[in-house]
């Protein structure tokens, strides 16, 4: 066989052998639920920073990427609020089993919320 047609065979091989979700897009969408109050998201995977932005009550915000190939991709933000803070896994394998592409959270004062087409999952988070 040349070269040229051991080329392509071993990318036809990758390519039939690489999960089908690993070159899909993901969306995360963050949803300010708290009465009142202001929400501060920062957002960060291994490979990536998003910055800081500031959701006013009922305001969104969202991102979208690239799963690695090895699914190892983990997105966690950091939320804010006047008098309180915690960390976040918005994504990984595990959300991503459960949800598909689209991650939508609802941040309330007390839980962040996941849902999946406008449908509450029973994981709600302190």
């Amino acid at each position: 066989m040349n070269s040229n047609k051991k080329v392509l065979a071993s990318l036809w091989l990758i390519a039939f052998l690489t999960p089908a979700y690993a070159a899909s897009k993901h969306v995360v969408v963050i949803q300010n639920d708290i009465q009142g109050q202001d929400l501060g998201v920062h957002c960060k995977s291994a490979d990536d920073d998003l910055g800081f932005v500031p959701l006013h009550q009922g305001q969104q915000w969202g991102f979208y990427f690239h799963t690695r190939f090895i699914g190892t991709t983990h997105f966690y933000c950091n939320l804010f609020t006047m008098d309180s803070s915690h960390a976040l896994t918005v994504y990984d394998n595990n959300v991503h089993r459960y949800v598909g592409d689209t991650c939508h959270w609802s941040i309330q004062s007390n839980r962040s919320c996941l849902f999946k087409s406008d449908i509450q999952l029973s994981g709600c988070h302190d």
